[in-house]
């Protein structure tokens, strides 16, 4: 995960916290109006669960999430991130595992790759290839 994209998952956080936290109320009981979660993290805990693929940039991203939603919280108690998934199972990375059309897309991309090396890049495709 880039600096960037962390800033942007913390600012997500902070965004969520002024929509849904209600920052008087100290338990979940106490939360009033349209507000959805209590402004501390051991009152929300039971109430918010991160998931994250398996992807490391995902399981920082979502880290980032809890860190600008509880931020007072985030160092000590809140990088509670519940994984899911097998890396077979990753929809949002590109994989060809389970996609035939993927399959033959990279075939294409590796054929055309192949056809238009010079000499010194099919050297090099040969010893990696020989080992």
């Amino acid at each position: 995960l880039t600096r960037t994209g962390l800033k942007q998952a913390v600012a997500l956080g902070a965004d969520l916290r002024a929509r849904y936290v209600d920052t008087d109320a100290d338990s979940a009981s106490a939360v009033r109006g349209s507000r959805l979660l209590p402004s501390e993290w051991s009152a929300a805990r039971r109430l918010v669960v991160a998931r994250s693929t398996l992807v490391e940039r995902t399981v920082y991203t979502a880290q980032g999430v809890l860190s600008g939603l509880y931020p007072d919280s985030a160092a000590d108690e809140c990088a509670e991130v519940e994984l899911n998934g097998a890396p077979h199972d990753e929809w949002m990375v590109l994989t060809d595992v389970n996609c035939a059309r993927l399959q033959q897309l990279f075939g294409q991309g590796l054929s055309l790759a192949a056809a238009n090396r010079d000499a010194a890049q099919q050297q090099v495709v040969e010893h990696i290839d020989t080992g």
